[in-house]
């Protein structure tokens, strides 16, 4: 059944420095790659060339992370795209309390993404400010 959305929000606009850093790092990976390939051996073409595969699925994940977050009137709907390809739903019946928060998602969560343990969880993609949901 189709629930009416109440709050629809998109996070995603990335961390500019985090893009150019990772960027950067691809660049080099090719670098040592392409430049020193003949000079070194086999084992180093195969580490460079996994660092610079690893190296760009980074780049790829966080230029296209997006967090979607749906308020519906069965409960709340979270997707962190592409890590988490699906919503998961809280409803509101496990709800026990809502609210807008700020937050350190550093020491608190351990940074950005998918964190936390089951008691403690976070979903962000950027900032210190999130809907907090207690069961």
């Amino acid at each position: 059944m189709n629930q009416k959305i109440l709050f629809s929000e998109i996070q995603g606009d990335g961390n500019v420095g985090l893009i150019i850093l990772l960027i950067l790092i691809d660049i080099l990976m090719l670098y040592l790659l392409f430049t020193k390939w003949k000079a070194k051996s086999m084992l180093y073409n195969i580490g460079i060339g996994l660092g610079l595969i690893i190296a760009f699925l980074a780049t790829f994940i966080i230029i296209t992370m997006k967090q979607y977050t749906e308020i519906k009137e069965d409960g709340v709907y979270v997707e962190l795209f592409p890590i988490q390809p699906s919503f998961n739903f809280y409803p509101w019946e496990g709800i026990e309390k809502c609210y807008v928060r700020t937050y350190n998602p550093i020491s608190e969560y351990g940074g950005w993404g998918l964190k936390g343990s089951a008691k403690n969880k976070a979903v962000n993609e950027s900032g210190n400010i999130g809907l907090q949901l207690r069961s």
